[in-house]
């Protein structure tokens, strides 16, 4: 196994700065909550929708259906919450050459492939060609329902032994096949292996016989933005002469709900960008999101639809023990934002609108309000709207960059401000006075 090198470092830096390596974006889709395809996310963003609805009915295993278990894991009145959850998606097997029956691919690999072959045709890329796929997804954690099943087989010895409960052998076998297919039936040996994340890109690679690298890689909310800077250095080398970005996560499900849960609670306020004073926590989402990247002198000799041009990409990413994270974590975003209008030639003047992360994390919330309010100099002349994609479709955790970025390069390309829905007014006003910041 390979991993990456972890030094004392306090934190890491890296950008993106040669001029001559713009990307353009000159094909996308998405499927968040609701938004079925490109169209109906961008109705989505120019009219202020939202997709959040109650749970559907099963998508939880009929925990949903049991209060006392949602209470233990945070949920005070006992109820599933309510998110931007996808209920159900189509998908062609004929066109993509997925077995009905020998094979089954987890939901979150079907829906990325869907999403990125919708890309790919809006691009209007042929089938062969030198092109990178790159999808960023973080583990399923749904993996864990097979450990469940495993373990049952002495679990349920055990409960019966302390139980003083004593079965003939053929009703041990039935109670176990019973409780086992009730937690995830008996699983073939190819789906243990269809958890493997490079399994995603190979498929969209093979189904376009692309001869570019093809894999996943994985780094939490910045997976996307590692992937850009991934892709630029592709094209920027002449290696590749397009790239496919992707990102999914089906963060809706019963694991990654209760599992974040505990750490920062669910929102219980209003369904609205987490800066506005009245929302309480983040918003559940899910789904997947694509971009076709070329090179910017390319796309013009090929007289291609360029939905925007990717100026300059800034990552910064902690390191050490969490309160070195904490004290220098507005300094190292406020640094990224003045390093990526340094290396893209721009001035905070020429910026209309600005897309924040807005993850409904107070802390995070915190961080990003005082680093812009810091790199943005108090002006009476500047005026920039604001606005965050989870209004919409919620955090959507490993997918939440890719959705940020189709949102502000649609609204580039159609050349609107997008509506923040259920907007009230901005918490901790005091640190947006003499902003240029509206919503």
């Amino acid at each position: 196994g390979v991993e990456e090198r972890v030094d004392d470092t306090p934190n890491r830096q890296s950008s993106i700065v040669n001029p001559k390596s713009r990307i353009a974006i000159v094909g996308m889709d998405a499927f968040f909550g609701g938004c079925d395809g490109l169209e109906a996310f961008g109705r989505t963003l120019y009219e202020g929708k939202q997709h959040f609805i109650p749970l559907p009915p099963g998508r939880w295993r009929g925990v949903e259906d049991q209060p006392e278990i949602l209470k233990a894991y945070g949920f005070e009145d006992g109820q599933a919450p309510q998110g931007a959850y996808i209920s159900d998606f189509e998908m062609d097997f004929l066109r993509f050459k997925i077995p009905p029956n020998d094979d089954r691919p987890i939901p979150q690999q079907l829906l990325i492939l869907k999403v990125a072959d919708r890309a790919l045709r809006d691009a209007g890329l042929q089938e062969g060609g030198n092109v990178a796929v790159i999808i960023a997804s973080g583990a399923e954690l749904e993996l864990h329902r097979f450990r469940s099943r495993c373990d049952l087989t002495w679990q349920l010895k055990d409960g019966l032994a302390q139980s003083d409960v004593s079965l003939l052998p053929e009703q041990a076998e039935d109670l176990e096949r019973i409780v086992k297919d009730s937690i995830h039936k008996a699983s073939q040996v190819n789906q243990y292996t269809s958890f493997i994340g490079n399994i995603m890109a190979s498929r969209i690679a093979a189904q376009w016989n692309f001869s570019g690298p093809a894999f996943t890689l994985s780094a939490e909310e910045n997976s996307v933005f590692k992937a850009l800077e991934i892709a630029q250095i592709f094209l920027a080398a002449g290696e590749v002469d397009a790239v496919v970005v992707g990102a999914v996560d089906l963060a809706g499900s019963l694991e990654n709900v209760l599992l974040r849960n505990q750490s920062a609670r669910v929102n219980s306020g209003a369904q609205t960008m987490s800066v506005d004073q009245n929302a309480k926590g983040w918003l559940i989402g899910e789904g997947a999101g694509a971009v076709v990247l070329k090179r910017r002198e390319d796309a013009a000799r090929d007289n291609d639809r360029v939905y925007a041009i990717i100026d300059a990409i800034s990552i910064t990413q902690g390191q050490g023990d969490k309160e070195r994270e904490r004290q220098s974590k507005i300094e190292n975003q406020k640094s990224a934002i003045k390093r990526a209008f340094a290396h893209s030639g721009l001035l905070p003047s020429d910026i209309g609108y600005l897309e924040l992360f807005g993850s409904g994390i107070s802390e995070e919330d915190e961080a990003e309000i005082a680093a812009l309010t810091a790199a943005y100099a108090p002006s009476t002349e500047l005026t920039c709207a604001i606005g965050s994609v989870k209004a919409n479709i919620g955090h959507t955790y490993t997918a939440s960059g890719i959705a940020g970025l189709i949102k502000t390069a649609h609204c580039l390309y159609h050349r609107y401000i997008p509506a923040v829905p259920q907007w009230n007014a901005a918490k901790m006003p005091q640190a947006w006075q003499n902003s240029p910041f509206y919503a």
